[in-house]
């Protein structure tokens, strides 16, 4: 008896193999690099890629979001890490982001159009008197503008999201239907990868703008499709491309669930620190979520390999405020760009480089202050209150959120554990 059932398992297992193998083998990238967005810091892509690289970690696929998306394509369209820095670092790379325009410089302005923004059942308007404007498209100073398929190189997405209403829509009572859907630019093959995809019931979408069924398409220009992924609500003028607006990559800016479903190991950027309010009412006003919420979900994945990127905002372009208006980030001179990128690049450099040695899932080794809560319960709202769940303590020194981790919701300061 125990001769015949030895020899039926080995006959199952010969048959099994194959099918083992098949699951093994179903993901169609071995390595994915997600690159995150959150400001307008060319440099940093690019740097990222090359300190990873440098590391021994060749990715297959680089997933890039909103401002990622400027370096992944320059490294997408070149040969080497060497002369996508130096492109971005020429004059008509400068020339190119001097383009971006403040639009609407006094700041009453925009906290009024923010403050409206907290109506949700409205259509946000999202269209207009917005705080920069941007051309519909950069020149073309990159090699190729076409996605490279090339095998040696890794392949790219961008994500965007396309408006499902218009400027004639903006200020009616919303209906039930979706407001966005998100979309994937690729090259043609990694397009068809893309089919079908929905995006998983996730903690930050229990009340989305943003519909499940998604878009990828493989026929339009790098160019083209960065230039639809770089448009924040409220912030930027989205693209129009075939008669479709389309906005911002931050519809899903920590796209780990695609990763993880396309590659066997994932390197992504930690989100650098929790979300502004008037951040946090913008994009509930467009799709329904919270950054803040959508990050700290972010957070919750233990299988992938994180990059510290805090820090990153004191050497963005990002729009700064003087008094009362705004002003464009952009350097006013090409020497204090060329300075500024090459700063970028090497933060990006170092902390990628760093990111391979780490083990899956060690958010302990990341230095910002965002970290896992004990109590998922909490995952919308970190207080002093329950400051000793999220392994916290009260420091009356705490005077900054975005460098200390203090409380934004209450007059008490805290910081979390280092």
């Amino acid at each position: 008896m125990k001769k015949r059932f030895s020899i039926f398992i080995k006959i199952l297992v010969v048959i099994l193999i194959p099918f083992v193998t098949l699951a093994v083998q179903a993901k169609p990238f071995k390595r994915v690099l997600v690159i995150s967005g959150g400001g307008i810091n060319p440099g940093l892509a690019l740097g990222m890629i090359a300190g990873i690289q440098s590391s021994g970690w060749m990715p297959d696929l680089v997933i890039a979001t909103c401002g990622a998306g400027i370096g992944s394509i320059v490294h997408n369209a070149e040969k080497s890490t060497e002369a996508s820095l130096q492109l971005m670092k020429s004059q008509e790379f400068y020339k190119a982001l001097s383009e971006v325009k403040i639009e609407t410089s006094s700041g009453i302005a925009l906290m009024k159009k923010i403050e409206k923004a907290k109506d949700t059942s409205i259509y946000p308007d999202i269209f207009t008197n917005l705080l920069l404007h941007s051309p519909n498209s950069f020149p073309k100073l990159i090699k190729t503008t076409e996605f490279n398929t090339n095998s040696a190189h890794p392949k790219l997405i961008l994500i965007s999201s396309r408006s499902n209403f218009g400027p004639q829509d903006v200020g009616q009572i919303r209906n039930n239907q979706p407001l966005f859907q998100q979309v994937y630019f690729t090259d043609t093959e990694t397009a068809k990868l893309l089919q079908g995809w929905k995006l998983p019931d996730q903690f930050a979408f229990p009340n989305t703008t943003v519909q499940k069924d998604t878009l990828a398409f493989g026929e339009y220009d790098l160019i083209t499709a960065m230039r639809a992924g770089i448009s924040d609500p409220y912030l930027l003028n989205p693209s129009i491309v075939d008669g479709h607006y389309y906005f911002t990559g931050a519809v899903d800016l920590y796209p780990i669930d695609l990763a993880l479903a396309l590659g066997d190991e994932v390197v992504t950027t930690y989100p650098a620190n929790l979300f502004k309010d008037y951040e946090d009412v913008v994009f509930m006003s467009a799709f329904g979520f919270k950054q803040t919420t959508r990050a700290l979900e972010a957070i919750q994945h233990k299988s992938v390999k994180w990059i510290d990127i805090s820090g990153m905002d004191d050497l963005s372009f990002n729009p700064t405020r003087e008094i009362i208006n705004m002003k464009s980030g952009i350097p006013d001179t090409y020497s204090k760009y060329e300075k500024k990128i090459t700063e970028q690049w090497k933060f990006g450099y170092d902390r990628g480089f760093e990111a391979i040695k780490s083990a899956p899932g060690a958010a302990k080794d990341v230095r910002t202050h965002l970290r896992k809560p004990i109590n998922p319960k909490l995952r919308d709202r970190f207080s002093c209150e329950n400051a000793n769940e999220w392994a916290t303590e009260r420091r009356s020194s705490c005077t900054s959120d975005r460098r200390d981790g203090c409380d934004r919701y209450s007059s008490k300061k805290c910081t979390p554990l280092r």
